[in-house]
């Protein structure tokens, strides 16, 4: 816990010299097509928001005869040249893509989030190596902001021991099956994903993870902030090694905005009702359900902002509609009101 903490005082002051970084032209060398820098929070591919490469030598101060080269060619295609003392065992960097969405959302507002990497690790580590290559998830707030939770997702390690307790409690991937340990400090800040083995090469579905994790109660917020992607390094037992990122990808895909019902009337066992278009959304879907939430009728479907659906019998009833699109379905708009649907006379 003493370790995450000082990381994120000291990321958090990272991030003011990211900034400052950002106006110098020593830190982001313009239109370059390889961008080289051994500054401890040089950056490449500046976007804020949006994503960049950073060195990010965030503990130097830990050991500060280490040194650390970034050489970039896109934000998913990079690596370091680290040169960190031999037996240390305190993270001294994190060079990493980091992505940071235009605004901080919760993971309702999202359909899914996946991505994909290709890495390559030393490939004769010295006899005190100590790193992993691993996720960094921020929520609540950015690193060393009031209420960041922090989640990593470790998915080739070597030496490293994460933070906090092995639970005991492991989690699969539903889109790769692979299987994590879940690592957790109490109150859980931080969460660790640490693969039961280790691949160079793979996905992970962050969606499914930080869902998982918040509806088991190991984290308490999931409003994305960041997501990050690159090398803890803690020893090259005192030689220069190379870390690379021979491809990496990240797909956050927002889901449909919900529509907002705008009228709804009945006539006999029949309900009319319109809505106003939801972001994003190519087509609609709409149902009849009861106060207690068994569907009565529908769903039916429509690419228009207008419905008419029947009841097969008297009684009471909700209208829902949910917006549409590649990326799957919004969650449901219930009206406030309960419609009473009633037999013509004489029937």
């Amino acid at each position: 816990m003493l370790k995450k903490m000082r990381r994120a005082i000291a990321r958090a002051v990272g991030a003011l010299a990211l900034v400052l970084g950002a106006l110098l032209a020593s830190q982001v060398p313009a239109f370059a097509q390889t961008c080289t820098t051994s500054a401890q929070y040089g950056i490449c591919f500046y976007a804020d928001p949006g994503t960049d490469v950073q060195n990010n030598v965030w503990n130097l101060s830990a050991q500060p005869a280490s040194t650390q080269t970034l050489t970039a060619n896109s934000v998913d295609n990079w690596s370091v040249t680290a040169d960190m003392p031999a037996g240390n065992t305190q993270v001294v960097s994190y060079p990493d893509t980091n992505w940071i969405p235009a605004n901080p959302e919760p993971m309702t507002y999202y359909d899914d989030i996946d991505s994909r990497f290709h890495v390559t690790l030393p490939a004769r580590p010295g006899g005190t190596d100590d790193y992993e290559a691993a996720y960094d998830v921020w929520l609540g707030n950015l690193a060393g902001g009031a209420g960041a939770q922090e989640v990593m997702i470790w998915n080739d390690n070597h030496n490293q021991t994460p933070s906090g307790s092995d639970t005991g409690v492991t989690w699969t991937d539903p889109t790769t099956r692979d299987v994590y340990t879940i690592w957790a400090s109490f109150p859980g800040n931080p969460v660790s994903l640490v693969a039961d083995t280790n691949t160079a090469t793979g996905s992970a579905d962050i969606f499914a993870a930080i869902n998982d994790l918040y509806n088991s109660g190991y984290i308490t917020t999931d409003t994305l902030y960041a997501i990050d992607y690159g090398f803890e390094i803690c020893s090259t037992s005192g030689a220069a090694e190379n870390f690379s990122v021979s491809s990496y990808s990240l797909a956050a895909t927002p889901a449909p905005g919900a529509p907002t019902l705008l009228t709804v009337s009945t006539s006999g066992v029949t309900v009319r009702a319109t809505w106003s278009a939801g972001t994003g959304a190519t087509e609609y879907q709409y149902q009849l359900v009861t106060p207690g939430g068994t569907v009565a009728a529908g769903p039916g479907n429509t690419r228009g902002t207008s419905a008419a659906i029947s009841g097969t019998k008297a009684g009471s009833v909700i209208f829902q509609v949910r917006s549409g699109n590649a990326s799957g379905w919004s969650p449901w708009w219930t009206a406030s009101n309960t419609l009473t649907l009633t037999k013509p006379t004489g029937r």
